[in-house]
């Protein structure tokens, strides 16, 4: 079986139907049944015993075949696990890609446009359920970090943040997403090249909020591991960081990362990596069941409470450029 097919058998063995319902349900029948008969003289003492021993043995049935599915998924997860070497490797390969060593930067970038469409049209849309959580974090009081702006879809969400940093590859890309607003904000905006998968000058332990939207989603795993060091560098204690991602531990990221489209991140082993260089899981969400593109999304905090002194934000309404 291949990586995708493991994933789905695994996830569907593991989220089986919750029997504890069916469990109480028959609790409740053995108990009205034998209130209503007490005695056990009564004429009716047989048949009734006889459906309480019914209900019993279903009851007891129940779990008979957990332990079995227990070791399959066991199973399945040392078969996935070889698997993953193949594909962590492969990812070097979705990296340097983007990195632009085997093709153009800006053609490979602007091919995959597709995978970063924003969808504020429906409320259930998980571009929606993003930018609530964004609008959460982000606050006038600490500065703001967006890695990966691109042409600046999701820059324009982040202005609340005093003051903004933004950081990209490509220059073009950097003056995309700042040149959507006016020219007096315009120079207010922090811009960094990123340049061997780190960004240089920035300040440490300054920022309340990091946002990255797909760009570690075509990172190597070890790569995101030094990122999250970077990051949890220049975060204040309490700071947090948003990033999308590929979460392989689901069918839809088994199959980015069989394809070489999407570098192979499970998040089951995303967040112990970043617990162990000192974040705190805060929160995360996968979009699988919806009628929009799958994608995921999680959250690490840097321990600590967010301070600040800042009182008020040095500039008033932030608008986009308009040519009238």
């Amino acid at each position: 079986m291949n990586l995708v097919d493991l994933v789905n058998l695994r996830n569907s063995l593991s989220n089986g139907p919750d029997l504890s319902p069916i469990s109480n349900e028959l609790d409740k029948l053995i108990k009205h049944h034998r209130d209503i008969i007490p005695d056990a003289d009564s004429e009716f003492s047989k048949s009734t015993n006889l459906t309480i021993d019914h209900y019993q043995a279903i009851k007891e049935s129940l779990g008979t075949h957990q332990p079995q599915i227990q070791q399959t998924i066991e199973y399945i997860n040392k078969k996935i696990a070889q698997l993953s070497q193949k594909y962590f490797t492969e990812s070097y390969t979705v990296e340097r890609e983007l990195n632009g060593e085997q093709q153009d930067l800006t053609r490979n970038l602007r091919t995959q446009r597709h995978w970063r469409n924003i969808r504020l049209d429906s409320e259930d849309s998980p571009d929606n359920h993003m930018l609530g959580v964004i609008q959460k974090n982000v606050s006038f009081e600490y500065p703001v970090l967006e890695i990966g702006c691109r042409d600046g879809e999701w820059t324009k969400y982040l202005v609340a943040g005093d003051p903004l940093y933004v950081a990209d590859y490509t220059q073009e890309f950097l003056h995309n997403a700042v040149h959507q607003f006016t020219a007096q904000y315009v120079k207010r905006v922090r811009q960094y090249k990123v340049s061997d998968n780190t960004i240089k000058r920035l300040p440490t332990n300054q920022f309340g909020f990091i946002f990255s939207y797909n760009f570690f989603n075509y990172l190597s795993f070890d790569t995101i591991k030094q990122w999250m060091k970077f990051a949890h560098n220049l975060m204040k204690p309490g700071g947090v960081i948003m990033f999308t991602y590929n979460n392989a531990d689901h069918g839809y990221g088994a199959a980015l990362a069989e394809s070489s489209v999407q570098s192979y991140c499970p998040m089951s082993l995303l967040a112990p990596m970043c617990e162990s260089i000192g974040l705190q899981y805060h929160d995360h969400k996968d979009y699988v069941n919806t009628p929009f593109t799958p994608m995921s999304w999680i959250q690490f905090k840097k321990p600590g409470e967010l301070s600040t002194v800042k009182v008020a934000q040095a500039l008033g309404q932030i608008k986009l450029y308009s040519e009238s």
